[in-house]
């Protein structure tokens, strides 16, 4: 498997995106419609894009349990 090789618009897209959908999951859901396709779209193979996410709910829902 090769590294992701990430430029500077990619990581600023991610950090955009990611701190929008965070937001988006806390108020109302559905956050990892603008992730996922975005992970995916920087090259990401599906099934790792979708593991990420799924970290990333994780610990969301231990956070917002505690």
């Amino acid at each position: 498997m090769e590294a992701l090789s990430l430029d500077l618009p990619g990581a600023a897209a991610l950090l955009g995106i990611g701190a929008l959908a965070g937001f988006m999951n806390v108020t109302a859901g559905g956050g990892s419609l603008l992730t996922l396709p975005l992970m995916v779209l920087l090259g990401l193979p599906s099934p790792v894009a979708n593991g990420t996410n799924r970290l990333a709910l994780i610990v969301q829902n231990v956070v917002a349990v505690s």
